[in-house]
């Protein structure tokens, strides 16, 4: 619930956007009953649209650069405009993609462990630890860590790849 609406304002990202999109909830909200399929998706986009225009304000667009020459808007944060730009949003969003991953494994592990479920506490474990591995490895690999960090995180990995493939087969590793 909270990582679509952000997911797709970070990718929209444009306040002349937002602002559509949010009278286009608006009116579903005004226009259809409360508790059908067609309020809820209402309720999806005004928060859709929500983030769509902060994320607009942070990258300085309305109508892509249409800001920037009428309203000589400029990012608060980052412009998307340009290789660095593209770049540093790239980074962005494989990092919060990593760490959405991550929190749904460590909620997957913390309630396996609630219901006392074996099979999935390996399961969601051996993904928690591979991945964590793997994201150490390519930190290592880019000079984000150091290099030494390489020989202990393939070890880590393979123990990780072993507890899944134990657990849940070859396919948990796909």
């Amino acid at each position: 619930s909270f990582f679509l609406p952000f997911f797709f304002g970070l990718i929209v990202g444009d306040v002349a956007y937002g602002i559509a999109l949010l009278a286009l909830a608006f009116f579903l909200l005004r226009r259809v009953k409360s508790g059908s399929d067609m309020h809820s998706l209402g309720m999806v986009l005004a928060f859709c649209a929500g983030w769509t225009i902060l994320f607009g304000f942070f990258y300085g667009e309305f109508m892509g650069n249409l800001g920037e020459h009428l309203f000589h808007m400029h990012p608060l944060w980052k412009s998307r405009v340009g290789k660095e730009g593209v770049i540093s949003l790239f980074i962005l969003t494989l990092s919060i993609g990593a760490i959405h991953i991550v929190l749904g494994l460590i909620l997957g592990v913390w309630n396996a462990l609630r219901v006392r479920s074996r099979s999935e506490l390996l399961e969601r474990g051996g993904m928690l630890i591979a991945i964590l591995a793997l994201l150490f490895l390519i930190m290592s690999f880019l000079g984000y860590l150091p290099r030494s960090f390489m020989t202990p995180m393939m070890a880590v990995l393979i123990v990780g790849l072993v507890i899944l493939i134990a657990s849940f087969g070859m396919t948990g590793v796909i």
